[in-house]
């Protein structure tokens, strides 16, 4: 496990009460995780305490395939 993810799950845990307020919260989580990794880029999360968190992400630049013949 690597920190981040650590970072995220303690999150979670944290995010439990308000999860009730605000249904889907961890699946969207989940969901931005995994098509982020899918895409070899990353995601982190930076936070401060009473100050909330900010989540990044970054994602490789791809460049166009020259198909032949066209």
């Amino acid at each position: 496990m690597t920190k981040d993810d650590s970072n995220i799950k303690q999150l979670k845990q944290q995010v439990q009460p308000t999860q009730k307020k605000f249904p889907g919260l961890a699946i969207v989580f989940y969901t931005s995780k995994e098509i982020i990794t899918n895409h070899q880029g990353t995601l982190w999360m930076e936070r401060a305490v009473d100050e909330g968190a900010t989540f990044n992400f970054t994602l490789p630049i791809m460049q166009k395939q020259k198909i032949h013949g066209s």
